[in-house]
């Protein structure tokens, strides 16, 4: 039937929609129900439902509606992995141009046997927010908010388009969408659609699409979960170190990104040892962490503990009052207002 919900693959944790249905008896109004506990659990643990829609490290699957008007190429990225997906007004576009994508289970094809009458669907109702992340290598490029529309084709209907932000010059963002606050039907899931409203000559660069279930500050919520590096193996308990690109073993000597002792799972259960992939599904825990993306004023330094600066910034905490840094930078940002990976942390009394 439409909307018949398919496997997702490797998941580290069971999503939501599937525990609720096994205690839908205990369920009650106004929030009182296993679902919310659950979320509530897991934000509080570092657990989320998270899957890669697509790496974006190639154009297999998408498809330009006006080729030669709104265009798409594997661009140069220096974000995630080696590309990012290209966008490019070759010509005015006037809002009717668009780029689908079609590769949307785990950077592939939907399997042909979901959802009915021949279509290729499948169930995202396991996750509420949908983003990626975005820059213009070029300044001044799609710097009006709008110029970007973003939707999904759900069983052969298009949902509400929304506009991407205006993108600063030179940084680095996160955008998310969620798609339960814009009503998106959701449960029989074909595409992605990327409608350019824009002059022509303006490149647009986005990475690693992914859909969660769990939002922290800018985007989806790590926690004490991060992939491994494509092509990279760990074993149970390996020390193992943060990388943007995916987690890997410790050696040499300590690193800002360093961690700790590694937890395995593949499809919920515990590994001795896994290997990460290029959809990036498999993923490691280190309890305690709380991994998140959040927005630097411009001087957040790798290692260094960062503090409040304004309007959900951060900034690096520059005294020796160490109390009032409230989580510790794993990257050095590029810019002002600049999305970059924090670990939160709350130390103990000042220096």
């Amino acid at each position: 039937m439409s909307g018949e919900f398919i496997p997702v693959g490797n998941q580290v944790v069971p999503s939501l929609d599937q525990l609720a249905q096994v205690g839908m008896g205990m369920d009650g109004p106004g929030g009182k129900d296993m679902r919310s506990l659950l979320r509530q659990m897991m934000l509080a643990s570092g657990l989320n439902t998270i899957h890669v829609v697509n790496n974006t490290q190639a154009v297999t699957g998408w498809v330009e509606n006006n080729d030669g008007v709104f265009d798409i190429a594997a661009g140069a990225g220096d974000r995630v992995e080696t590309n990012e997906i290209q966008m490019t007004s070759t010509g005015t576009c006037d809002g009717t141009q668009f780029l689908q994508l079609d590769n949307i289970y785990q950077s592939a094809a939907i399997p042909p046997d979901a959802g009915s009458a021949g279509r290729k669907q499948m169930d995202w109702t396991d996750t509420r927010y949908i983003g990626f992340w975005v820059n213009n290598q070029t300044n001044g490029d799609f710097s009006t908010a709008g110029e970007l529309k973003i939707t999904i084709v759900n069983n052969g209907e298009e949902q509400t388009q929304v506009n991407l932000q205006a993108q600063p010059n030179d940084v680095h963002q996160w955008f998310e969408i969620d798609m339960v606050a814009e009503d998106w039907d959701r449960n029989a899931v074909e595409s992605m659609r990327f409608y350019a409203n824009v002059a022509s000559g303006e490149d647009i660069f986005i990475n690693e699409i992914t859909r969660y279930e769990i939002s922290y500050d800018r985007g989806p919520l790590y926690g004490c979960m991060w992939y491994i590096s494509s092509g990279v193996t760990l074993t149970e308990n390996d020390l193992v170190g943060w990388e943007i690109d995916g987690l890997v073993a410790s050696s040499g000597s300590a690193v800002v990104g360093d961690l700790g002792p590694v937890k395995l799972f593949q499809h919920g259960l515990p590994v001795a040892s896994a290997t990460g992939d290029a959809a990036h599904t498999v993923w490691g825990m280190v309890p305690g962490l709380f991994l998140f993306i959040g927005r630097s004023n411009g001087s957040c330094t790798a290692g260094d503990l960062a503090e409040w600066a304004s309007a959900r910034h951060l900034t690096d905490v520059s005294t020796t009052t160490t109390g009032l840094g409230v989580a510790v930078a794993l990257e050095t940002d590029g810019a002002a207002e600049d999305d970059i990976l924090f670990n939160l942390i709350k130390p103990g009394a000042s220096a």
